[in-house]
């Protein structure tokens, strides 16, 4: 028998013979097992919407935010869903690596389950592994072990989550107010702009030197600094080279509609430094090291619990 392929068939999508036959594609694989409700176009399964899917992803809080990592499903359905027997992982080999106790989710409603390698103080499941903020894959599968949902995180920053929009086109989107056990309906974004690269990045020098800021996207602006705090909107605009002639650091940021503001980049630069130890520099906001919420106001001298964000270099 000769069985046709699909050139290019999408991720997660699997092709199959109908019971007249006629080959189909399924939105479910099921490898070992029945296949399921078959589609004869493509479309029609790559367009499709489980009854259960993954709806928002939590890994990882901001500093000084003790929420765990947690994982929202959504029931897409008009009636009550058992995720008895139903399994979450994090990794391709293992689709079993975590098992669900007697849930049920209502019509149209939402569980959420949280994840974690060490205990958490919570009255809800825990899933038996973390999330990676750095980028993985997370994998809902039904009680036969066959892949339900997937969602690839990519890299998201503290505090932020990553999600599917509320529409049928359901995309994968970042939000900046995470929407536990709710709709997703704060602000999307579809990722965040890319971080700027600096021709130079020496930190000694013993002549000026001119430096130019760039973004591999062309639409983006680019924000800087040079005293230490954090770039922003409100920041100096690059509009073309800097000349770099004293002691300073340049911190830089790039901004892209429909995007979140891309990571910080710092370089600090200093002249004519004769040193015999190794030297690094520690780069901050201002208001961090004076003023009256700073390291050095007497309410936070003997303060273990202050700390603020900085860059080291």
């Amino acid at each position: 028998e000769v069985f046709p392929l699909y050139p290019d068939c999408p991720e997660d999508i699997s092709i199959g013979r109908a019971k007249d036959g006629s080959m189909v594609f399924y939105a479910v694989p099921s490898p070992w097992y029945p296949n399921g409700v078959g589609y004869p176009e493509l479309s029609g399964a790559f367009n499709s919407v489980a009854d259960v899917t993954i709806n928002e992803v939590f890994p990882l809080a901001a500093y000084g935010d003790p929420t765990p990592d947690w994982i929202e499903l959504k029931n897409n359905t008009d009636h009550e869903v058992s995720l008895s027997g139903w399994y979450l992982s994090d990794t391709l080999s293992n689709l079993k690596r975590w098992k669900f106790p007697e849930t049920i989710i209502p019509p149209g409603g939402y569980t959420t389950v949280y994840a974690g390698t060490e205990a958490v103080d919570v009255p809800a499941a825990t899933a038996s592994f973390s999330i990676a903020a750095s980028g993985e894959k997370i994998f809902l599968s039904n009680p036969n072990g066959c892949r339900v949902d997937s969602l690839d995180l990519g890299s998201v920053r503290a505090g932020n989550s990553v999600g599917r929009t509320e529409d049928a086109e359901r995309a994968r989107v970042f939000y900046v107010v995470p929407t536990f056990g709710e709709p997703n309906t704060s602000e999307t974004y579809v990722g965040y702009a890319p971080k700027p690269v600096f021709s130079e990045t020496a930190l000694l020098h013993k002549a000026p030197f001119t430096l130019t800021i760039r973004c591999s996207n062309p639409d983006a602006a680019i924000y800087f600094s040079t005293d230490g705090s954090e770039p922003t909107e409100q920041s100096t605009r690059y509009t073309g080279p800097i000349t770099i002639d004293s002691n300073v650091v340049v911190r830089a940021a790039s901004y892209s509609n429909g995007r979140l503001p891309s990571d910080i980049e710092t370089h600090t630069y200093l002249f004519n430094v004769n040193h015999e130890l190794p030297i690094f520099c520690l780069s901050t906001d201002p208001s961090n090291l004076s003023g009256e919420d700073s390291v050095q106001a007497n309410k936070n001298l003997f303060n273990d619990s202050w700390e603020r964000a900085a860059c080291i270099e």
